[in-house]
């Protein structure tokens, strides 16, 4: 994939969650990782932003971009300051006019904050940041023991990963899209960080206004640097 990319003058970053799999699309030969950290929204890693975005900056040779728990100028400010050369914003910019979800989806994400999100298998089989909405509460945070027994099993494992993930992809487009009453809203913790719905250009202009007020609060110790 990341190949046929190239031929087309595409651009290749991989979402990673720990150093192996950034140093295998490294090898493949990615231009950059995204490196997701606990409390993105959606498929999560369980390590702190805080320790896995300069981790891998000193072990990588392609570019590091930040994501999970950026929602706001100061925390672009934060990432940029542990080695990420860019971050990648997924939550704010669903809270935005041009986002093309149901508008229940957005209000969701302003009521909402870091409390409200949970993690859970069920999507997909893999660990996934989800708003605990009233759907969510009564179906369980766990993939059923008959879908994670052919999921780990070496023989069902290789047909039913792909199965059980795009059926939760398809499950979290539909409740996007406001087509069903399963509300599995995707988001991550930066939820806390939103409160109100603004156009796209909104969003980046205060991004960017809050990114330099934090650099500029910063002791002059660390500025100087």
């Amino acid at each position: 994939v990341i190949s046929e990319a190239h031929k087309n003058g595409a651009k290749v970053f991989c979402d990673v969650t720990n150093l192996d799999h950034a140093l295998k699309v490294q090898d493949l030969g990615a231009d950059g990782v995204i490196a997701v950290g606990v409390g993105a929204g959606g498929h999560a890693g369980p390590i702190s932003p805080l320790v896995l975005i300069p981790w891998l900056s000193k072990k990588l040779e392609i570019l590091v971009i930040a994501a999970g728990g950026v929602g706001d100028g100061s925390t672009i400010a934060a990432c940029l300051s542990l080695g990420a050369s860019g971050v990648s914003i997924g939550t704010r910019f669903i809270a935005s006019h041009e986002a093309e979800v149901d508008i229940a989806y957005k209000k969701a994400i302003v009521d909402s904050s870091p409390e409200d999100i949970v993690m859970t298998t069920k999507i997909s089989g893999t660990p996934a940041s989800v708003i605990n909405t009233e759907f969510v509460q009564k179906s369980g945070l766990d993939l059923p023991f008959l879908l994670k027994y052919l999921k780990t099993n070496k023989l069902t494992k290789k047909y039913m990963v792909p199965i059980i993930h795009l059926a939760g992809m398809k499950a979290l487009q539909n409740s996007a899209e406001g087509t069903t009453w399963k509300t599995v809203w995707s988001a991550g913790q930066t939820v806390g960080l939103i409160d109100e719905i603004l156009s796209c250009s909104e969003i980046m202009d205060r991004l960017v206004k809050e990114y330099h007020q934090a650099r500029e609060s910063l002791p002059s110790v660390l500025t100087n640097h």
